[in-house]
This record gives C-alpha cells, sequence and structure tokens, in this order.
C-alpha cells in the first residue's frame, strides 16, 4: 500500500470495508446461493462449499485456469502423466460449469413466486415443485442463454493450445512460424465459424420461436 497516493490508500480502504459489513450481511458471499427452503440433506453444507469455487471460477480468465489446470496440477506428480486435451477439458469444465450454474440460477429466481405458492397449495411438496413446476419453466427461459454459452464455448476450445495441443489455431501457428504467412489463422477463423454457424442459427431460431410464444401469450 506504501506505493500508493495517501488519498488512493484511503479510498481502498474505505471500499474494503464497505465490502466487508456487507459481506457480514451475506450480500458479497452466500446471498444468491442459500435457499433456506431446501430440504434435501446436506444442501446447506454443500453451497457453504461449493459457492466459493463457483464465485473463484467465474471471476477468473480461462485462460488463467488453463495454465493453473493444466502446468500446474501435472507439475505437483500427483496424477499420471496425461495428454494436454485432457487438461483443457478439465479447465473448461471448471469454468463453464460456473458460467452455466449462474444462468440455470437466475433462471430458477425468474419463475414467479406465485407458481411455487400454487403448487404448495395443491399439496406438492418443496422437491415435487422444484422437480415439476420450477425447473421445466427455468430451463425453457434461459435456453437460449444456455445455447450462447454452448457456442461461446466452441470458440474457446481454441484456447487449448497453449498447453502444446495440435489444433487448428496451434497448427496455423505452425504454418505461419514457417512461410511468415498469416493466410492459415484466416483459415482457422473460417473454420470455427463454419463449426459455430449451425448452433448460433439455432439458438436464433428457438430465441425468435421464444418470443413469439410469449407476444401470443399476452394477447387479449
Amino acid at each position: 500500500m506504501g506505493c500508493f497516493p495517501r488519498d488512493t490508500q484511503g479510498i481502498v480502504a474505505e471500499y474494503s470495508s464497505t465490502l466487508l459489513r456487507r459481506d457480514r450481511s451475506g450480500f458479497f458471499w452466500n446471498s444468491s446461493c442459500r435457499d433456506e427452503n431446501a430440504t434435501w440433506p446436506g444442501v446447506h453444507a454443500a453451497t457453504t462449499v461449493i459457492c466459493p469455487i463457483h464465485r473463484f471460477f467465474r471471476g477468473i480468465p480461462l485462460l488463467l485456469v488453463l495454465y493453473l489446470v493444466g502446468f500446474g496440477i501435472p507439475g505437483l506428480d500427483i496424477f499420471p502423466r496425461l495428454p494436454a486435451p485432457f487438461w483443457g477439458t478439465i479447465a473448461l469444465i471448471l469454468t463453464y460449469s460456473s458460467y452455466i450454474a449462474e444462468v440455470l440460477r437466475a433462471g430458477i429466481e425468474a419463475v414467479h413466486p406465485s407458481q411455487r405458492m400454487a403448487a404448495r397449495s395443491l399439496g406438492l411438496s418443496y422437491n415435487q415443485t422444484s422437480r415439476v413446476v420450477v425447473m421445466p419453466q427455468a430451463v425453457r427461459k434461459v435456453t437460449p442463454a444456455l445455447m450462447n454459452d454452448f457456442v461461446s464455448m466452441q470458440k474457446d476450445v481454441g484456447l487449448i493450445s497453449v498447453l502444446g495441443a495440435v489444433d487448428a489455431i496451434r497448427s496455423a501457428q505452425i504454418v505461419v512460424a514457417s512461410t511468415y504467412n498469416f493466410t492459415p489463422y484466416v483459415v482457422a477463423g473460417v473454420l470455427f465459424v463454419l463449426m459455430s454457424w449451425p448452433m448460433i442459427r439455432l439458438t436464433d431460431w428457438y430465441t425468435a420461436q421464444a418470443q413469439s410464444r410469449e407476444q401470443m401469450g399476452g394477447q387479449v
């Protein structure tokens, strides 16, 4: 802190104390993960462990996760020697599972509370309400966002090349290094577009269909 001006130190200290005060009330740590109505055994203990991990991988760049998983874990000599695509897949799973979990959480919270109240008034338990009433609506609401995440993941697969895996990007780098011609990068980009285009079009079509159903439901 000594390298910062005095005014900057005061601002940082005030901001940190504000975050800590809000954290005591659950705003910064547990507010989005806690479910007081859950009845599954051990669910509160599980969320206490999972939520910090979930937030960590949401906040850290995928490239850094690739370095930590692809180079850090093998450097510990705990596991046998495994290929780079394996560690790259693990890094992608850790990162995108946290993104998808947040999307699903937003979809669950987007279901109106009256839906839960109506289901409970009909005699459904909390678990039955979540499985039969809440989750189908939540998944339907966030399906376009999940499909966009899948398209994004398709493109981020190319980052695994930093671990030494030979894919389209790595092959283009090898050719460019030997010929000083950047055309292979263009070819690699076209390949990624061709691979992502069907899913992009499917996402656009599904989003248009969902909007059409909502507009028809709102007409009187």
